[in-house]
């Protein structure tokens, strides 16, 4: 370079690389008193740079995952970058990061075991001495140009496109978008005039509020009344009349994300907006990931304001084994709120809910057992003489606790009217996960009538929940009243078509206001 006159064209040249310092330690001491003082000097610097180097590592090696559809194991990335550092930084050596472009360049070309690392470490060591008088006559120029362009690829490309599309959205951006702008804006120019560290506590700082603010959103996910929301129980005409007109009483909130004082406290607003108009409020803590001390406190505030105001707070998703149960056990909230309105289940906080209703404003029989046959749903229309016909068709059976009644994939021989007790309809799934409820039936309430509609096998399993008494209606019976009374047994059809599409219908509204 010197002979063609090139050095002085292309300017400053970067000169002779320095030696090595000696061996581990660069030839300090550690009870120099010079080291002592650089140590402290440099210990915020190298905690700075020691946490953003974990931090590019770890989004590294999850954008190498993405590309290479592998998973990395973080705490063994961690621990073999810290003592690289350690062992290289004792040597006099620079600390280093993962990188992902480095690393998807290796992979792309081949390099599939340790084997690339090593290699790649040597080569940079040959480069560093064996070529050392080549790179010694590098301009300056070059190197900064080279500088230039790998700060260029460092900039995350999350932040180029926050700003682009800060820059080019139609309308005004959104407020989190400026903000989220104004972070990486923030946090580059604190870098650049203040020092790395600086910039490194002014963004995580940044980030612990925002992630409070963003926590601090409302925790109401959706509520609704009960009016078309029920239980899975199913029960008598008369009951479920009495439901839909008093449904308005009950508002059921479905909670989400983390409840503490910045999200409890709006929560507690949200009820006590609706406490006039309702008597029951149901909290369905499905959706919570956390409850903090100051959380659980509120909601028994909560619960206390209602009481005096004869209202009734239930709480669902919320049992012993369950994660939340032990805060809210602990601190003695269940106490104070009772066991009793807590619940597993959001359908078994309903339908506790609806046997208060029922048992507060429900005329008698409303309710409660059939009163007779012709106190039936599917003896509605029938004249005395009729009644009588059909109980002479109905056989009455009785099952213990837990009895199967019939099974699923059984013969549909019979219909069934429930007299007396509670019985559950239930499906089943693999194994491990045994059955589930699809409904539950109360005393006057119809079931298994498919069996004469369409005489396919039994779809689900239907079992006693207590003691219970049915009249079953065989398909021979049914089909004997066809011939010898046809105006009862269509009676019996059109009946047994209403209650089914009264079902529909409610199906239909639970839908339409959950979709709302």
């Amino acid at each position: 370079l010197a002979a063609t006159g090139a050095t002085a064209q292309a300017g400053p040249v970067l000169g002779a690389l320095p030696a090595l310092a000696g061996g581990i330690g660069g030839g300090w001491r550690v009870e120099d008193a010079a080291f002592a003082a650089a140590a402290w000097a440099a210990l915020p610097l190298a905690l700075g740079i020691g946490i953003l180097g974990a931090i590019t590592s770890l989004v590294a090696a999850v954008v190498v995952d993405g590309s290479l559809r592998g998973r990395h194991d973080p705490d063994r990335e961690l621990r073999a970058q810290g003592f690289a550092n350690l062992f290289g930084g004792a040597c006099g050596g620079l600390p280093v990061a993962l990188s992902d472009s480095r690393t998807l360049i290796a992979w792309r070309a081949g390099a599939r075991g340790r084997g690339a690392a090593v290699g790649h470490a040597l080569c940079l060591l040959a480069a560093g001495t064996l070529l050392a008088p080549l790179i010694s006559g590098l301009p300056l120029a070059v190197l900064a140009g080279l500088l230039v362009a790998s700060m260029l690829r460092s900039v995350d490309p999350w932040a180029v496109d926050l700003a682009w599309l800060a820059c080019s959205r139609g309308g005004r951006p959104g407020r989190d978008l400026l903000a989220n702008v104004a972070v990486v804006v923030a946090v580059a120019g604190l870098t650049v005039f203040a020092g790395l560290f600086p910039a490194l506590l002014v963004g995580l700082a940044v980030g612990v509020v925002q992630f409070i603010a963003s926590l601090s959103a409302s925790v109401v996910r959706r509520s609704y009344r009960a009016a078309a929301v029920r239980s899975k129980r199913v029960r008598a005409d008369a009951a479920m009349e009495v439901l839909g007109r008093l449904g308005e009483r009950v508002a059921v909130f479905e909670l989400q994300g983390s409840v503490f004082f910045g999200t409890a406290d709006r929560l507690a607003q949200a009820v006590e907006a609706v406490a006039p108009e309702i008597e029951w409020a149901v909290l369905d803590l499905r959706r919570v990931a956390s409850v903090d001390s100051s959380g659980a406190r509120i909601i028994q505030r909560l619960h206390e304001d209602l009481v005096s105001r004869g209202k009734t707070l239930v709480l669902a998703h919320l049992a012993p084994g369950r994660p939340l149960w032990p805060v809210f056990a602990g601190l003695g909230v269940i106490e104070r709120i009772g066991s009793n309105r807590c619940f597993a289940e959001l359908d078994s906080a309903l339908e506790h809910v609806e046997d208060g209703l029922l048992a507060r404003h429900a005329a008698p029989g409303s309710g409660g057992h059939a009163s007779g046959l012709a106190g039936l749903d599917i003896a509605a229309g029938l004249d005395p003489a009729q009644i009588a016909t059909l109980a002479t068709h109905l056989v009455e059976k009785r099952y213990a606790h837990d009895e199967v009644i019939f099974g699923e994939g059984d013969r549909g021989d019979a219909l069934f009217v429930l007299i007396d007790g509670e019985v559950s309809v239930r499906t089943r799934l693999d194994h491990e996960a045994g059955s589930l409820r699809l409904s539950s039936f109360s005393p006057g309430v119809v079931f298994g009538e498919m069996a004469l509609l369409e005489g396919a096998p039994r779809s689900a399993t239907v079992v006693a929940d207590r003691d219970a008494i049915c009249l079953a209606l065989s398909v021979e019976a049914y089909e004997r009243l066809g011939r010898e009374h046809p105006a009862l047994a269509l009676r019996l059809a059109l009946n047994l078509g209403r209650q089914l599409a009264q079902r529909l219908r409610r199906a239909n509204g639970q839908l339409r206001a959950l979709e709302h």
